[in-house]
């Protein structure tokens, strides 16, 4: 009887293994492949500028393109929406413009350099240069085994233009 006994115990501990570990892998992936995307946002976001600034040797960012470039990645590269996502515009002029999805949440008026925490992740970053940060906070990830609290899936990641 002892020898049952132990033998289910050792089944059930070494399925729990075997489902941590498949679960674990699929929590990594996700989160890495969440953080291609965030990148391919940002450098997205950033490739969209006024020209009639840049003319004047001042790069501010076009919003309305910049926004639609997220938006067509996130959706092309996620199986489902994500539950937010941010935009983060750091003009050339010294005016940072914050979005949620694609709705304005603040635009404020900075001095390079500036230190830029994201609420979310609490990720801190000196901004030198014109900048774009995107984070997206995907969703809860789903742990089987009931003793394990679920992880989120949120990323940040930013592209900058160094001057000369």
């Amino acid at each position: 009887m002892r020898s049952l006994i132990c033998t289910f115990a050792l089944v059930l501990l070494l399925s729990s293994f075997s489902i941590f570990q498949v679960d674990n892998d699929s929590f990594l992936l996700q989160q890495e492949k969440l953080k291609h995307v965030a990148d391919d946002c940002a450098a997205a976001a950033s490739l969209y500028y006024t020209s009639d600034s840049y003319g004047d040797g001042i790069r501010i960012f076009d919003k309305d393109h910049g926004n639609s470039a997220v938006s067509y990645l996130i959706k092309q590269n996620l199986k489902e929406d994500p539950l937010q996502y941010y935009v983060y515009y750091f003009d050339g002029d010294g005016h940072v413009t914050e979005y949620k999805g694609k709705d304005l949440v603040k635009r404020q008026k900075v001095e390079y350099p500036y230190l830029f925490e994201e609420s979310l992740t609490g990720f801190k970053e000196m901004v030198y240069e014109p900048k774009t940060i995107v984070t997206i906070d995907y969703k809860l990830f789903d742990y089987r085994l009931v003793f394990l609290r679920d992880a989120r899936l949120i990323r940040t990641s930013g592209y900058e233009y160094v001057g000369s």
